[in-house]
């Protein structure tokens, strides 16, 4: 196996996951020097009751804690000045993201706003333009967490930034957090994950340092999605947030799935199948997450001709060591793909349709392909538009699948 002859590779989260994560968060404020944090909740996360969890985690810890709840979905630069007035009005020192989505970019440009010397946040945009470490900034995901949490980025309204120091110091998953009711989000969120860490497991070359994580995040979704989805409607027997059902267990590492995929989509170039996705997904009307676990084997495809992708070692993450041993070398990377077909075969049977099988089923066109392809080229002229429009005519095709 060849590996690469060059690799960087940063992973400054310290990760919690499980019972009484949320507990945590005191503690580690303190590792911080942080004693008045603002919390920031989600729309979603408020109407799904996530406040009072996170308020009693800090019931016994004599910290002051300021709240704002209800982070927009559509943000602009009016909602950082808000907030950031708001953070140095009352005196905090640490921010807290709890949801996915808009509320970690929020905080992550928050926390630009009110570690920089300049107010001016344009002087901070574009790539590695945010110089030194920010205040601390820790981060509790939802189940329907899309990967912001974890990565570099951040956008509001004409502005983007891209540095290390957005990452969050600290990550801690709770079961009370995650009990994601929609078949669709959870599907969508896992799938984005999934398309993520395999575009970068199946590099020419070996990474030593992307290729662990990239396959845990495979072998994690394999094994958890098709279960918690088929489970998710099963009612608990005890009701105690202390002890996890297996349904439970897997919803926390699925979330730890897309979490892990996020910090791989700043590690590597994102794959030309979210990408894709990304596109489409307006037009289309579907989560650009499950539009790339569609695209996903038509895209290993595509790209192990063109650009030399290997889907064969995919097989040992997708489907585990013996039948992997049993699949012979020539055959692997065909089996890898089936799996992978497979998969969003499983997940249309377990929403009865609402999740499609194929993309040509949505509506996909041509036009609407072709049109997709102009606006990736023209927002990174590296994108090669064969690759891409090659994709998109195997979509169409009858027998993509």
């Amino acid at each position: 196996m060849r590996q690469t002859d060059y690799s960087d590779f940063i992973c400054p989260i310290k990760f919690c996951s499980g019972a009484l994560a949320l507990e945590t968060l005191p503690a580690e404020l303190r590792v911080y020097n942080a004693r008045k944090p603002l919390i920031l909740f989600s729309n979603q996360a408020v109407a799904k009751g996530l406040i009072d969890p996170v308020q009693h985690a800090f019931n016994d810890s004599e910290m002051v804690c300021g709240i704002y709840d209800g982070v927009p979905e559509q943000p602009t630069l009016s909602t950082i000045q808000e907030i950031s007035g708001l953070y140095r009005k009352n005196g905090h020192d640490a921010l807290i993201a709890v949801g996915s989505g808009t509320v970690s970019t929020v905080s992550k440009v928050v926390n630009i706003a009110v570690s920089c010397d300049s107010p001016d946040l344009k002087k901070r945009q574009g790539d590695d333009q945010i110089h030194g470490p920010l205040r601390p900034f820790f981060a509790v995901p939802e189940a329907s967490e899309t990967g912001l949490a974890t990565n570099g980025f951040a956008r509001i309204d004409s502005l983007s930034f891209s540095s290390r120091h957005l990452i969050p110091d600290y990550l801690a998953i709770d079961p009370r957090m995650v009990q994601e009711t929609s078949a669709e989000v959870i599907a969508d969120s896992a799938m984005r994950a999934f398309s993520v860490a395999s575009f970068a497991y199946a590099l020419p070359e070996s990474d030593y340092f992307v290729d662990p994580h990239a396959y845990l995040a495979i072998q994690t979704i394999s094994e958890n999605l098709v279960p918690v989805l088929t489970h998710m409607n099963d009612k608990k027997q005890l009701k105690d947030y202390l002890v996890m059902n297996d349904t439970e267990k897997g919803r926390l590492a699925l979330t730890m799935a897309a979490c892990l995929g996020g910090f791989l989509s700043f590690a590597r170039p994102v794959g030309i199948a979210n990408r894709l996705g990304e596109a489409l997904s307006g037009a289309l009307s579907h989560p650009s997450g499950i539009l790339a676990g569609l695209l996903l084997p038509l895209a290993l495809k595509v790209e192990k001709t063109l650009k030399g992708r290997r889907p064969e070692k995919l097989l040992l993450a997708i489907a585990g060591s013996d039948i992997y041993a049993r699949t012979p070398a020539s055959e692997r990377g065909e089996r890898a793909l089936s799996l992978i077909r497979d998969l969003t075969e499983s997940l249309f049977h377990l929403t009865h349709g609402a999740i499609p099988r194929t993309l040509s089923s949505l509506g996909l066109s041509k036009e609407m392909g072709v049109d997709a392809v102009s606006r990736m080229t023209a927002d990174d002229p590296e994108l090669d538009p064969k690759a891409a429009l090659e994709i998109l005519d195997l979509a169409l095709l009858k027998e993509d699948r």
